[in-house]
């Protein structure tokens, strides 16, 4: 109950505490960094299988904050010209305009004699 009668008993200490407590409060909201939570853009990717049944409906989707791993069939005439480390630009057809830069981590190391091409992960 003395908080109370502290603002009947003594109305300037009252009043001084509550300025301190409201100058403290501003510098402390102030002085708090606002990149606590950076933007993140998460790339999702939804597969939908419109030659089933289901039209429309996604068979699954993927939500990732981290490494993305791609796997791309290179054709022949080109995958002589693919390393390890290699940069690489990934455009999607269904995100026109967007290109995803990577790093090609491994090779198949042969071609698909069927397809012509050279499995590679960026």
């Amino acid at each position: 109950m003395w908080i109370v009668r502290l603002p009947l008993n003594r109305p300037y200490t009252f009043i001084v505490a509550a300025i301190l407590i409201l100058v403290l409060g501003v510098t402390a909201i102030v002085a708090t960094p606002t990149d606590i939570f950076p933007n993140i853009d998460i790339p999702v990717v939804t597969l939908i299988n419109a030659a089933s049944g289901n039209a429309g409906k996604p068979l699954f989707a993927i939500a990732q904050s981290g490494v993305l791993r791609v796997q791309v069939d290179v054709p022949q005439s080109e995958a002589v010209n693919i390393r390890d480390g290699q940069k690489a630009r990934v455009q999607v057809k269904e995100r026109l305009g967007r290109e995803y830069i990577g790093t090609v981590v491994r090779t198949a190391g042969s071609l698909d004699n069927a397809a012509r091409t050279m499995l590679t992960e960026v």
